[in-house]
């Protein structure tokens, strides 16, 4: 999937579809499962694609939508993890108020609750 670009195509339907909830979530699930446990080089190239604003914009556009902000948080974390050498990159970008709301706003769920510490 990786080698074929499908990380590029999954960060061009996150720009081509922002008011939908649906794609915005199944994105970032996507990006999330792509970014777990691989090379640091795919996380460049996702951040290098602005990857991370894309993901921040899906968290602030569907605020109300568990699975947006469960997996949002996910591929965040992963990126985080996945490419040490852009932490403070990162940090800069990542807005601890955004992962807050989102924990806050949906308590009920465990998977967002883990994503976000």
């Amino acid at each position: 999937v990786v080698a074929g670009g499908g990380a590029e195509l999954v960060l061009k339907a996150l720009k081509a579809h922002p008011a939908s909830a649906k794609v915005q979530g199944c994105a970032c699930t996507a990006l999330g499962n792509l970014t777990h446990d691989v090379s640091s080089e795919l996380c460049k190239r996702i951040a290098d694609l602005d990857g991370i604003g894309l993901v921040l914009q899906a968290l602030r556009s569907h605020s109300a939508e568990v699975d947006v902000q469960a997996s949002g948080c996910m591929t965040l974390r992963n990126l985080v993890v996945g490419c040490p050498g852009r932490r403070v990159q990162f940090a800069s970008l990542l807005s601890a108020d955004l992962l807050l709301e989102g924990m806050q706003s949906h308590p009920g769920s465990p998977t967002l609750q883990a994503c976000s510490m």
